[in-house]
């Protein structure tokens, strides 16, 4: 919105505010999370506790905690693309930029 508005440093500004929010929350405080979900769970719960009301297992411990590595994964490899064109971007001026350019093909359906 700030780019339409032709405020470029405002623009500029918020995308590194964003980028270091991401980093930070995505591949800090997530991982985290993930090393907590693997070595706090089973020290603060009983597994397979039914009558004290845990249903959590060890399969749906293990299950959770390679779901939110899987997750991280891919989230690693979207931030990836995100740098890499933000490198490009830096670099070439946008020359390069890999973004999808979905006014062209909305053109193109609208006739």
């Amino acid at each position: 919105m700030l780019r339409y508005l032709s405020y470029q440093i405002a623009c500029d500004v918020t995308f590194v505010w964003w980028m270091l929010s991401w980093f930070v929350t995505r591949h800090v405080l997530f991982c985290k999370v993930i090393a907590s979900a693997y070595w706090d769970v089973s020290t603060q719960l009983e597994f397979g506790s039914f009558e004290r009301g845990y249903w959590l297992t060890k399969e749906a411990h293990t299950a959770l905690v390679i779901l939110l590595v899987i997750l991280e994964v891919s989230v690693l490899s979207f931030t990836y693309n995100l740098c890499r064109n933000l490198l490009l971007f830096v670099i070439d001026n946008s020359e390069h930029l890999v973004v999808p350019d979905i006014w062209s093909s909305i053109s193109r359906i609208k006739g």
